[in-house]
């Protein structure tokens, strides 16, 4: 749609300015919301920038192994901006594994700062998928609803996002023990996902006809309704 911001003489990608422009947010957001939980401010904006940061690295590094006959005779574009390409699931799976690395390693409350975090995951999910949507490489199902010619899913997804973040903030409120805001949120927003996902126009199919997505996305809301039904019978 619009892939680049233009001022002036300069023309900017628009999917990179809204990335930092979405981890700038998120940094600003875990610092007001750490004090409320407990969580040292210092520790709180370290822990994010190195989940940030595992992130890129482990989606760049998986996208360069996925695409190595072209970077084998183009080392120097491994690193180089204008050839950059990332390997989004693999990015995420770095980034959670650097989350439940640093928290192990700073003997933190990791229920307690899921809460916190849960925030800060839907607002940069919101800044992925609005740089998609504006960028292009994430393109929805052909439709002709309303005269347009895809789906914006992108869209679609920043509304689910949108809609648990205030579910997020709603439930502060009735917060029971450390972890219950993060599970309840994490049902609410796979649900939403597993929804908006046949809208996408780069489904994977399994089996017969199953989505991948969907089943991750049930699979997911699955242990986190059993881990609501678990503590809440414990606590």
């Amino acid at each position: 749609m619009f892939p680049f911001l233009n001022i002036g003489p300069l023309a900017l990608p628009t999917k990179p300015l809204l990335v930092i422009a979405g981890i700038y947010l998120i940094q600003w957001v875990v610092e007001r919301l750490a004090v409320r939980m407990s969580v040292p401010v210092v520790l709180a904006s370290e822990w994010v920038f190195r989940t940030v940061i595992a992130g890129f690295v482990g989606a760049r590094a998986v996208f360069v192994i996925e695409q190595w006959d072209i970077y084998l005779r183009n080392p120097w574009g491994i690193v180089w901006p204008v050839t950059a390409g990332y390997a989004v699931w693999a990015g995420w799976l770095a980034a959670g594994g650097m989350w439940l690395w640093f928290g192990y390693q700073r003997e933190q409350n990791l229920w307690r700062a899921a809460d916190l975090f849960m925030p800060t995951l839907l607002i940069f999910f919101c800044a992925l998928r609005l740089g998609d949507l504006f960028g292009g490489p994430g393109f929805g199902a052909v439709t002709d609803l309303f005269g347009l010619n895809r789906h914006l899913v992108q869209l679609y997804d920043v509304v689910v996002a949108l809609i648990v973040l205030v579910i997020w903030w709603a439930g502060q409120a009735q917060r029971r023990w450390d972890g219950w805001l993060f599970l309840v949120t994490t049902v609410m927003f796979t649900f939403g996902l597993t929804l908006t996902l046949p809208f996408r126009g780069d489904p994977i199919l399994i089996g017969n006809g199953w989505l991948l997505g969907q089943v991750v996305m049930i699979g997911v809301m699955t242990a986190a309704c059993a881990g609501l039904a678990y503590f809440s019978v414990e606590g």
